[in-house]
Order: C-alpha cells, then structure tokens, then sequence
C-alpha cells in the first residue's frame, strides 16, 4: 500500500503561469511495521512491571492478607487484555 499526496506546484515564466502537479508516493515500511507488532506486548508487558514495581505498598494493620497494589494492576490489564 502507498499513500500519495497531490501537488500543484504554480510557477510563473515568461510565457505565463505554468502548472504543474506532482503525485509524491510513501512506501510503508512493512518489515519495521511487523516487528513493532510482534513486540508491542512483550515491550508493554516489560513497561508495567517496571512501573507497577515503584507502587507505594500501604501496611496492613489488620483483616485478611490482601494482594499487593502491584499485582492487582498486572492482573487488572490481564483482564483488560483478554
């Protein structure tokens, strides 16, 4: 797939206003597209672990062990994900 944009470039001569138009094309850069894809999730998964390990654990005082912060943000994109 190309993506184009139409000129019209004007150009003024001696024998008047000339017109020309251009059509530039942009290749897409598949191989590159396709590695971005591949590793979008491992790379993203790699991001929320270093930053859900800088989560600010309150102590708990009393009641049941809960999960930690962290882990319920991993888990909460696990469902988001799914």
């Amino acid at each position: 797939m190309q993506h184009g944009i139409n000129l019209e470039i004007q150009q003024e001569t001696a024998d008047g206003i000339q017109t020309k138009r251009v059509h530039l094309t942009y290749k897409q850069a598949w191989s590159a597209y396709n590695a971005a894809q591949t590793q979008e999730i491992e790379l993203f998964d790699k991001l929320l672990m270093e930053l859900v390990s800088t989560v600010f654990e309150p102590e708990q005082i009393m009641g049941r062990p809960r999960l930690l912060l962290s882990d319920q943000a991993i888990k909460f994109r696990t469902n988001r994900a799914g």
